[in-house]
C-alpha cells in the first residue's frame, strides 16, 4: 500500500501502525504517530488499520532545550 510517511511516499506491505513501526525499525515508546493529522493513542497501534493513501507523521522528541 502507498503511504505518505513524514511527507515521503512509500510502498509498504503493512496493515497497522504497529506493523509500520516494526517495518521502519522504530520503537513506539519513543515517539508519537498521527494519521491524517489526528494523533493515535499508543495502546491502539496494534489494531489501528492503515488505508491506501494515508498521511502518517512519526514524531520523535529531541532532547535539549
Amino acid at each position: 500500500m502507498q503511504l505518505s510517511i513524514n511527507g515521503h511516499l512509500q510502498n509498504l506491505e503493512v496493515k497497522t501502525i504497529e506493523e509500520l513501526l516494526i517495518n521502519l525499525n522504530k520503537k513506539p515508546e519513543f515517539l508519537a504517530v498521527a494519521v491524517n493529522k489526528k494523533f493515535v493513542a499508543k495502546n491502539i497501534y496494534p489494531e489501528y488499520q492503515l488505508s491506501e493513501g494515508d498521511h502518517v507523521e512519526i514524531v520523535t522528541p529531541h532532547p535539549g532545550g
